[in-house]
């Protein structure tokens, strides 16, 4: 990707499928070698990515290169949220990006393009369910060394993606 090649963020597709989940497992194992894992890879598989896929929950951002990056935009979460109601937030996650492609604005392209979604499907707020990962989303950096403000009142679950 050329430094000046915005990506373009897109809902992904059944095509996406195979290498969405292959940048996921990257981008877990490299949070894993940094001493921060977050994700059960055992549970990101076709399978997974299907679910998202079936009800457009996935976005994926491409460039010359192929498939750059990737996340999960959703607007219930059930697991980490189970007392918010349905619209009144969207729920980012998985939010990955291909080594090579980092620092290069891909992370902030899927988090407008998530702000964007949330807003036209009228959820006044976008979270993530750890403190970790909401504070590398926001700050734009590749690592968590910002901090965060999280509104009065909207607590994630202890549990970690």
């Amino acid at each position: 990707m050329d430094s000046e090649e915005p990506p373009n963020v897109r809902v992904a597709c059944s095509g996406d499928i195979d290498e969405v989940v292959r940048l996921m497992h990257d981008a877990a194992a490299w949070m894993s070698a940094k001493g921060t894992p977050a994700w059960d890879v055992a549970r990101i598989d076709r399978t997974f990515a299907e679910t998202f896929v079936l009800r457009s929950e996935l976005l994926v951002a491409s460039c010359s290169d192929g498939i750059v990056g990737c996340c999960t935009l959703s607007a219930e979460d059930p697991e980490f949220w189970p007392d918010a109601l349905k619209g009144e937030a969207a729920y980012l996650h998985k939010l990955a990006v291909r080594r090579t492609h980092a620092g290069r604005g891909v992370s902030s392209a899927l988090i407008e393009a998530c702000r964007h979604a949330a807003r036209t499907q009228g959820a006044p707020s976008c979270g993530s369910t750890a403190t970790r990962t909401c504070v590398a989303y926001t700050s734009g950096s590749d690592s968590p060394t910002s901090t965060l403000s999280i509104p009065a009142g909207i607590q994630p679950s202890s549990q970690n993606a």
